[in-house]
């Protein structure tokens, strides 16, 4: 069996991650959050995330205001980093 060529990468904080788990400890499946690049056999690199507020968010029923607030902050903050990463440079490599 042939596997892709894949690279996972973690992000974890524990002052996101308790106030999570807290309210509910199915949380605890999604953290430290991951984020995989990965290349499939035609040789397309995809990147595939769960996105914290659009993804995960729905299935726990977060309510306490600490998560929710840790939960947008981390999210845009992922959708950066990934958006950049996957950015096309222009003709100036920019």
């Amino acid at each position: 069996m042939l596997y892709h060529k894949n690279m996972e990468i973690l992000f974890g904080k524990p002052s996101f991650e308790y106030p999570l788990i807290k309210e509910n400890a199915i949380a605890a499946l999604f953290v430290p959050l991951t984020i995989v690049v990965w290349e499939n056999d035609n040789g397309v690199v995809s990147v595939s995330y769960w996105d914290p507020q659009t993804n995960i968010l729905p299935l726990l029923n977060i309510k306490g205001k600490e998560a929710l607030s840790n939960i947008k902050d981390t999210s845009s903050t992922i959708n950066k980093i990934v958006e950049k990463a996957i950015a096309i440079p222009d003709e100036e490599g920019e």
